[in-house]
């Protein structure tokens, strides 16, 4: 079943599978983001030092919404596939094998979609509950703090 994945690879596949691999790269910066904060706040709570000033939430916060956005984009882009295959079947020539290639070129890129879609998805649901957790505590460790702890959008 996977190999006819892999079989007829088009531009819109192509593209999928590289916003999927952009999606890996940004999971991950959550989940490294999500850690520093975590030991930020770890790190407060047992030295209450008021000089902690290394904030990562909005960094977090940002890059977690793009990896949200990014998940809610696949199946967008499996059905732009199939759009794009199927205006490309031309039943006038009468050529059937022009016309199932095309269809199946729009069925993979459906696929794909889904497929990437259902794995970030997964992913989301194991970890969405702790990054969402170290956004909090950080937004709550900052408001302690005061806003001389705040980084300015000149240190950015």
């Amino acid at each position: 079943m996977f190999d006819k994945l892999f079989s007829s690879f088009t531009g819109i596949d192509t593209f999928i599978l590289f916003v999927a691999i952009s999606t890996v790269f940004v999971f991950l910066y959550c989940l490294n983001r999500a850690k520093v904060i975590n030991n930020y706040v770890d790190e407060w709570k047992r030295t209450k030092n008021p000089d902690l000033t290394s904030y990562v939430h909005d960094e977090l916060a940002v890059a977690y919404n793009l990896f949200l956005t990014l998940i809610s984009i696949f199946p967008l882009l499996g059905m732009f596939g199939t759009v794009m295959g199927l205006l490309n079947v031309n039943f006038s020539t009468g050529n059937m094998d022009d016309v199932k290639a095309n269809f199946f070129t729009a069925l993979t890129s459906t696929a794909w979609g889904i497929i990437c879609s259902v794995v970030f998805k997964i992913l989301n649901a194991f970890y969405s509950n702790w990054i969402e957790t170290q956004i909090d505590d950080s937004k709550k460790l900052a408001e302690i703090l005061g806003p001389k702890h705040k980084r300015s959008k000149k240190s950015r």
